[in-house]
């Protein structure tokens, strides 16, 4: 704890003069003190430094300045695939399997860290309510909202754990450096690479005026689909 003053501290040195100057005229010379008794005649001076003392003190505007030292413990977010995409596993694992883990790895890492819990789906949600129900999968959503609750605290680590099968939201690898923190993944859930058709990216112009045709590039990828055939459809809809 510091006492800090607006003014140079030799100023106090006029306080204490000012107390000794108003206990002397007003004690000093007074004779109906010989009355007194002697300890109350030193005291009542006394008592007047340095009230009068402390008072002109308090003019020099002081504040306390105090130092607290509080250590953080670094945070450990843990996001967990809540999709049923989990639910499929060429290792066999049970869901309850999947969130006994999932238990097991918060407790051991709250010994030394500050551990908070996310599930993820079609959105990210605080929590370990795991039910692996959703109907999508947005692991970059997840980036970003851990990514914007924790701006500027002391976030040490992302754990995820997933699959690794999304179908909504942009590639999570991106989002993952954006975070500027170590993201570890526990891969759960079947490797095994299944028919798939998804939108690759779309090519268009920004500005388009009225009247006018413009090109659009769309492309698809395509796993497991030789020999198969698909129908794309691209539809105007009309404000």
């Amino acid at each position: 704890m510091e006492i800090l003053l607006s003014t140079p501290y030799w100023f106090l040195i006029f306080c204490i003069l000012t107390g000794l100057v108003f206990a002397w005229l007003l004690y000093a010379r007074t004779s109906e003190w010989e009355e007194v008794r002697p300890w109350l005649r030193r005291l009542m001076p006394a008592v007047r430094f340095i009230s009068v003392s402390f008072l002109c003190f308090l003019l020099l505007s002081p504040f306390v300045k105090t130092n607290f030292r509080e250590v953080e413990k670094p945070v450990i977010a843990i996001a967990v695939d809540n999709s049923e995409s989990m639910r499929i596993d060429s290792l066999h694992h049970s869901t309850a399997e999947i969130v006994k883990a999932v238990n097991e790895l918060s407790e051991e890492l709250q010994k030394n860290y500050d551990v908070k819990l996310y599930t993820f789906g079609s959105e990210t949600r605080a929590g370990n309510d795991l039910n692996f129900s959703e109907k999508s999968t947005d692991i970059s959503g997840a980036m970003d909202y851990i990514q914007s609750l924790y701006a500027g605290r002391n976030l040490g680590s992302v754990i995820l754990v997933s699959d690794g099968i999304y179908n909504s939201g942009s590639n999570p690898v991106y989002k993952a450096s954006a975070l500027k923190v170590p993201v570890n993944i526990l891969a759960v859930g079947d490797t095994t690479v299944h028919r798939d058709l998804s939108l690759a990216g779309v090519s268009y112009n920004k500005t388009v005026n009225i009247g006018n045709n413009f090109p659009l590039e769309i492309r698809i990828a395509a796993k497991q689909s030789a020999g198969a055939s698909s129908v794309l459809t691209v539809s105007e809809k009309m404000k």
